[in-house]
């Protein structure tokens, strides 16, 4: 059996399913900027209940380890521990609603589906709430990363 590392799939090889990763991006980018974004949240959502059925729904780097293992996309911190997520994991807006969800998985804290980059650029409001909300920044041109995605040192 050959595994494709570019290929989405299941822990559980009895359910086995592989998308090839472009084919999984094309068929996101093929959905408006609002679904997307939904597709984001729910996938989060599906991460955060493997977690939670673990006992580690508050344990960030397992979950990244099971975005890892899936082949979502691979797990990589920079030196200041914040969250890299690859640009090849899908569009902008499906990454971003997917790691904030990720991280915020409480069921009272929402992703604002409104974040769209026209409602950003035609409103100063929605540009505040954007801006201290997920607070996009920049880090390498291969990645995203978010002001809200970094990982606490314990000590």
């Amino acid at each position: 059996m050959i595994i494709d590392q570019n290929s989405i799939r299941t822990l559980d090889d009895r359910d086995f399913i592989m998308i090839k990763r472009k084919i999984f991006k094309k068929f996101l980018k093929s959905y408006e900027i609002e679904e997307q974004m939904d597709y984001g949240i729910k996938f989060a959502q599906f991460i955060n209940d493997l977690a939670r059925l673990q006992g580690r729904i508050d344990d960030v780097e397992y979950k990244l380890e099971i975005c890892q293992r899936l082949g979502f996309f691979p797990k990589f911190l920079d030196d200041d521990k914040y969250i890299l997520f690859s640009n090849k994991f899908g569009p902008k807006k499906f990454v971003e609603a997917f790691a904030y969800k990720l991280i915020n998985h409480e069921p009272d804290v929402e992703y604002d589906i409104t974040f769209t980059d026209e409602n950003i650029e035609n409103s100063k409001k929605k540009e505040q709430e954007y801006t201290k909300k997920i607070a996009p920044i920049y880090r390498v041109e291969s990645h995203y990363a978010f002001e809200f995605a970094k990982i606490e040192n314990e000590e």
